[in-house]
């Protein structure tokens, strides 16, 4: 009988182990894994504010950036305009610009039409489904003329026409479409 002693003893011991583990093992889950749970959820919020205002500034660079890219092409219209009227006064402008479009190169269909006018004109003639008609008529992505408004979708319509030297294009189809039109 003796030696069933020590093996009881021992599967207490055993048991008292398990126990004493199993204790540990629940005190550190009720006391660790919350705080830890709490860490990751703060720093889970932080990182999606992070995220939010990240987001609202690239918005906002791009709006400005939009700005800027309308500003520059109306100064460059307003300077190829200068230059143009210099070299009607018999001038030679002193700064040309590298990008400068001289008057000379103008197509005799295109030399007496400003953007401004034009835009006006299209605004007036076309509604803004006729305007993203007339851009996909000239291959031009929909996303490059952007504007909710009629008269802004037409001026960006020119000045896209514009930069890529294809008013031409442009006043041909605008008189295919309302062959009655006459630049005004």
């Amino acid at each position: 009988m003796p030696t069933e002693l020590p093996v009881a003893e021992s599967a207490l011991a055993v048991l008292a182990t398990i126990a004493a583990i199993s204790v540990s093992a629940a005190w550190i889950a009720h006391v660790y894994i919350p705080a830890n749970v709490r860490k990751w959820n703060h720093l889970t919020m932080e990182l999606s504010d992070r995220l939010a205002t990240l987001e609202n500034d690239r918005q906002r660079d791009h709006a400005e950036m939009q700005r800027l890219r309308i500003r520059l092409t109306e100064l460059e219209i307003g300077v190829r305009v200068l230059i143009a009227q210099v070299k009607r006064l018999g001038e030679s402008p002193d700064w040309g610009g590298d990008d400068a479009t001289p008057v000379e190169s103008e197509s005799a269909e295109t030399a007496g039409v400003d953007n401004m006018t034009l835009h006006r004109n299209i605004a007036t003639l076309f509604d803004a489904d006729e305007i993203d008609d007339l851009a996909f008529r000239l291959g031009i992505p929909p996303d490059e003329i952007e504007g909710k408004r009629r008269d802004t979708r037409a001026r960006n319509l020119v000045l896209y026409a514009d930069r890529r030297e294809r008013i031409d294009d442009l006043l041909e189809l605008v008189r295919q479409l309302r062959p009655e039109w006459r630049l005004q």
